[in-house]
């Protein structure tokens, strides 16, 4: 028998754009079910389960302002809270976008589309779905007899394994997608290496970097709490709004007004409790200025080179990102060395329990950085080897995310 194909809602008010996606679709092996407004997105997800929805936001009352796709999204999670929605909206009409996700949208796709991007998405939206659905419990049966149990026990191992094979499918696709989303290593115009370890199949651990413009460039790490594809959904989530500048009237070269526009975007109280921690810069190439901003994140590690060896914590103590509305952050900044380096980094890197029970420091891993980071050496992997050298054990006690900026 041959499975269903996996069914998309498309929901747009243009004829061309609907036909279009559905025939895209079609190819990749996907059923599709077309509607024109969100009344209709709402009452087709009540009579049927999709896999997911692509919903544009801008129908018949304006074109600009997306209130009625807005309107409709708490009715279609209440008609399926799993449902995968993925908005689609101009480049000019990200903001709405990003609100959608705040609201229970998973990604958004930015028109015109990019069609590996788009298929890419659905792809994924579908596989954490199948991970975030929990099945219901069967009501308990009559105790079998031995024969039977014995045929049983055979049957439910089977199911378990073929089970356990799915989810780790599933996981490894979403853990592709997050890992996709990080920034390649680059060697000019400023040198950066990173490595990314998560402590499970999917992590909460993400980093980025990009130019702002010609003499700005945004470094930035971020750690939600705990694992799993809940964490993995909202490290994506923001990792794409930093990346697109997506916060309305944010100067991305102020780091504290992009950490308060944050955290009004990501809210605890959105986001199932979820929260996170975050370090933002801005260096400015003509000046050499360093601004940061922090949200309850590690310190960053500065290594300067002019006279005596240095390593020295670039951060400041604050409130985790998501826990009080309205909250305000500030932005300090530092001069850079020329040769300076700088290491982003999540607490997993130094929050390490050696053999003996205690706990390795931070100011044990500063010591380290200054220990390998030397001329021809290959500091990220001597400093991981090191720090299973401490846990005596290849397997460390949480997500790892380390990366080296040489500026």
């Amino acid at each position: 028998m041959v499975a269903d194909k996996p069914r998309i809602l498309i929901a747009d008010d243009q004829s061309d754009v609907r036909e279009a996606l559905r025939l895209l679709l079609k190819s990749e092996g996907f059923a599709a079910d077309l509607v024109d407004s969100p009344a209709a997105v709402v009452k087709a997800v009540q009579e049927k389960r999709y896999a997911a929805l692509l919903f544009d936001l801008n129908y018949t009352r304006d074109t600009t302002s997306g209130r009625e796709g807005m309107d409709a999204l708490p009715q279609i999670l209440a008609a399926d809270r799993n449902l995968p929605i993925i908005v689609m909206t101009a480049w000019g009409s990200i903001d709405l976008a990003v609100d959608a996700m705040r609201r229970g949208a998973r990604d958004f796709i930015e028109k015109p589309w990019d069609n590996d991007r788009l298929l890419a998405t659905v792809r994924t939206q579908i596989e954490f779905r199948d991970v975030l659905r929990n099945p219901v419990p069967a009501a308990p049966a009559p105790p079998p007899s031995i024969t039977e149990s014995a045929v049983l026990r055979a049957d439910e191992m089977k199911r378990l394994k073929e089970e356990r094979a799915a989810l780790r499918v599933e996981l490894e696709g979403a853990a592709n997608y997050i890992r996709a989303m990080l920034p390649e290593p680059v060697l000019e115009p400023i040198p950066v290496d990173w490595r990314f370890l998560p402590f499970s199949a999917v992590g909460g651990d993400a980093f980025g970097y990009h130019w702002i413009d010609d003499d700005h460039f945004a470094l930035y790490i971020l750690d939600v709490c705990g694992h799993g594809v809940p964490a993995a959904l909202l490290s994506a989530s923001a990792l794409k709004v930093l990346r697109a500048h997506a916060l309305p009237a944010v100067d991305f070269r102020d780091p504290g007004m992009v950490l308060s526009a944050l955290n009004n975007a990501f809210l605890m109280r959105d986001q199932n409790n979820l929260y996170f921690t975050i370090w933002y810069g801005v260096f400015q190439r003509r000046t050499r200025e360093l601004r940061f901003s922090c949200a309850g994140h590690p310190p960053a590690v500065l290594l300067t080179c002019s006279g005596t060896r240095c390593a020295e914590a670039i951060g400041v103590p604050g409130l985790v990102l998501g826990a009080r509305a309205g909250k305000r952050y500030e932005t300090h900044s530092r001069t850079l060395d020329p040769g300076s380096a700088l290491y982003l980094l999540t607490d997993g890197i130094y929050e390490v329990r050696q053999p003996d029970g205690s706990m390795w420091q931070f100011e044990d891993f500063m010591e380290c950085v200054k220990t390998y980071d030397v001329p021809g050496g290959t500091p990220l992997d001597q400093l991981l080897d090191h720090v299973r050298r401490v846990r005596g054990d290849e397997a460390l006690d949480d997500d790892v995310s380390l990366v080296r900026f040489s500026l």
